[in-house]
């Protein structure tokens, strides 16, 4: 009988939860979508000027619409869970405005419809450019932004019924239902002046002034709104995360902003390995090493966004990773500063991030709780041993590619460029950090575990899109079979330390023990 309210709970729960992880993610989503917004051609600039910018930057349109497509259906399922938080029908207690969050819902749907239109019409017209079909390729980019400011009303138009509803209902803060009225009236103003844009009157202003590009005001105003919200909705519906002390509260953030953000930048690097100059922070180049960095980029959205719903002891070991990647790959940015083209978003984007990880991370870990360590040592398993094995191996084999990059190339099957070298590096100075959490750490691991078999199967994944570009062939050979050989390690170690640390030795009181010093060691 007492069970059943507990799991009714836990299952209202996930919605809010599901919610706001998608509006987290959209919030990425959408920025990088935006990464070309201010460089992209104007409606009205020339054919031959819309022809060219698509045909020039192809790699860079096709990954900002890939982004914008993966970000509409979190925004749709985002918007689903602010109306049910704010005062939809599922929450007990209070009359639901119906009429006004039907309003909001319909308007999200049609707001996520018209964007959709939109993406379809700008990557349909970046094939027309390469086929150099400059008319078609004109015309339907055109059709993309006008899809997008019919978009932009869509937008305002949700934000308007969520902030009523949230005024009506009290179903969250005032402030945010003000917000969201205020950012609503914003995006209003900047879709009526890219519609005379569009209409072809009052070119003088709203052409002048912003380029006919108010739309992209309006959309970075609802962006941070959302981000806003999805915070507050988080916030609101874990208990766990209630709970939790701020610095908890900030690894959680952490671990996701980095999933989100690395999950979307290795599904780019293994779409287009060739195109990194156009969309990436840099010119990333051969193919392979693309490959392979995109392929850890995947790997770590799987073990950060796992990492990023666990315990305090996990969050404390995924945020040791992230200074162990991000701090040497910071000290390499800028020494090789030269390679960036600091005109361009996606350069700074890079700098930020790699300078700021490290500290934030850094911070969490100094202010972060603390819990005694467990009564039992871990048990001696042979996962363990060659989990500190291949973090020994991983560990020398980072410092070498990190000292003499270039000559890595005589050992691996492609060419090795001087940063791309120190970067991989702190990839492998990361898997070694989770390798050695494996075999030493008297807790198990979960996400540190996982990493040690999805990381290989990542290089693995890189290696095949690339395979073409492996040469020679006895290298080819001994780099996936050294490879497969870290995966096997990996699964054995997934396993091994299943067994906690005093289970199985028949001492019950020793167990408890235990379990409960990490519990509260947790809970504080």
């Amino acid at each position: 009988m007492t069970d059943e309210p507990r799991d009714d709970r836990r299952r209202t729960d996930r919605g809010p939860t599901l919610a706001a992880l998608c509006g987290v993610a959209y919030v990425v989503l959408a920025a990088i979508e935006g990464l070309d917004a201010l460089v992209v051609p104007r409606r009205g600039d020339p054919a031959a000027v819309i022809t060219a910018y698509l045909a020039d930057h192809r790699g860079l349109v096709l990954v900002t619409s890939l982004c914008g497509a993966l970000a509409l259906p979190a925004y749709v399922l985002a918007a689903v869970g602010l109306v049910r938080a704010l005062g939809g029908p599922d929450r007990p207690g209070v009359a639901p405005h119906a009429r006004t969050a039907a309003v909001a819902l319909v308007a999200a749907v049609v707001g996520a419809a018209c964007a959709a239109c939109g993406i379809a019409a700008r990557t349909a017209a970046v094939r027309f450019a390469h086929d150099g079909d400059a008319s078609a390729a004109t015309t339907l980019y055109r059709w993309s932004l006008d899809a997008r400011v019919a978009g932009g009303a869509a937008i305002a138009v949700f934000l308007f019924a969520i902030g009523a509803l949230g005024l009506r209902e009290g179903g969250g803060p005032r402030s945010l239902a003000w917000s969201s009225l205020v950012a609503g009236a914003a995006v209003t103003v900047a879709t009526l002046l890219d519609a005379a844009v569009v209409a072809g009157v009052g070119d003088g202003m709203a052409e002048g002034v912003a380029g006919g590009r108010w739309s992209l005001v309006a959309l970075a105003g609802s962006v941070l709104w959302m981000l806003v919200a999805s915070v507050w909705l988080l916030l609101s519906s874990i208990p766990a995360v209630r709970r939790d002390a701020p610095p908890v509260i900030a690894a959680r953030l952490i671990a996701g902003a980095v999933a989100v953000a690395a999950g979307v930048s290795g599904v780019a690097l293994l779409c287009f390995p060739h195109s990194t100059p156009e969309f990436f922070s840099w010119g990333l180049a051969p193919p392979s090493v693309a490959t392979l960095i995109g392929g850890f980029y995947v790997a770590s959205a799987v073990v950060f966004g796992l990492g990023a719903t666990s315990s305090w002891p996990d969050l404390r070991w995924l945020m040791a990773a992230v200074v162990a990647l991000a701090a040497p790959v910071f000290v390499a940015t800028v020494v090789h500063l030269d390679v960036f083209d600091l005109g361009r978003l996606q350069s700074w984007v890079w700098i930020a991030l790699f300078g700021a990880f490290p500290i934030a991370a850094t911070v969490v870990l100094l202010v972060g709780p603390r819990h005694p360590r467990p009564v039992l040592a871990a048990p001696d398993t042979v996962g363990r041993r060659l989990a500190l094995v291949e973090a020994a191996v991983l560990v020398v084999a980072a410092l070498a590619v990190t000292i003499e990059p270039v000559g890595a190339t005589d050992v691996v099957p492609f060419a090795m460029p001087a940063f791309a070298g120190r970067v991989v590096g702190g990839w492998l100075l990361l898997l070694a950090t989770f390798a050695a959490v494996v075999a030493l750490a008297a807790r198990r691991s979960t996400p540190a575990a996982l990493a040690l078999v999805v990381f290989p199967a990542g290089a693995l994944v890189g290696a095949a899109r690339t395979a073409a570009h492996l040469v020679p062939t006895g290298r080819a050979v001994v780099y996936v079979g050294s490879t497969i050989a870290l995966l096997v390690v990996g699964l054995i170690a997934w396993r091994a330390p299943a067994n906690r640390a005093g289970e199985g030795s028949g001492a019950p009181a020793a167990r408890a023990a235990v379990v409960t010093g990490g519990t509260a060691g947790a809970a504080r």
